[in-house]
């Protein structure tokens, strides 16, 4: 579902969207499940510390339920994380090739498919498959905060914010 009218604008400092009591994307690590996040990026700066968020449900440093996207600074590369509550990861801070995310002012159209029928992300850049990964399917635990936020430029517990465009996510 689309979150608004227009792109998102994010400063690098401040700026965060989050949508409370969104369940909706805690069914992504849900087991026999296949789920696509789809999202327009731009940005021209590089993370100002390690790494920022790009959007997510669950924070690199907390164990609840969740998904997290983020990038790497001055290489274009993105992190992704698959958790269950009790900080089981199916995906655990897989790293992309260099390139996913350039920091040259331009649009790019993203779609990350979890699809843990056959226990593969997949990474699509611009309708090009640009990178996959396998991981190991689970039976979720229950307890951990399955109602955290969905945040988009913003890493809650690190102060991690992302600087430049979100769109059509």
């Amino acid at each position: 579902a689309k979150l608004g009218s227009g792109a998102y604008s994010f400063n690098g400092s401040s700026s965060v969207v989050e949508v409370s009591g969104q369940t909706t994307f805690t069914e992504i690590n849900n087991p026999n499940q296949i789920s696509t996040i789809v999202f327009w990026y731009n940005s021209s700066s590089s993370p100002s510390s390690t790494y920022d968020k790009i959007m997510g449900t669950v924070d690199t440093s907390i164990s609840d339920r969740g998904f997290a996207i983020e990038r790497y600074q001055g290489s274009g590369k993105g992190m992704f994380q698959l958790t269950q509550a009790g900080g089981n990861k199916a995906i655990n801070d897989f790293t992309t090739n260099t390139g996913l995310f350039p920091v040259d002012g331009n649009w790019y159209h993203y779609a990350i498919k979890f699809d843990d029928v056959a226990g593969k992300l997949s990474i699509y850049k611009d309708g090009s498959l640009f990178q996959e990964t396998n991981y190991s399917s689970w039976t979720p635990v229950s307890g951990g905060n399955t109602q955290r936020p969905f945040q988009i430029g913003k890493e809650t517990s690190n102060s991690k914010w992302f600087n430049g465009q979100i769109d059509d996510c």
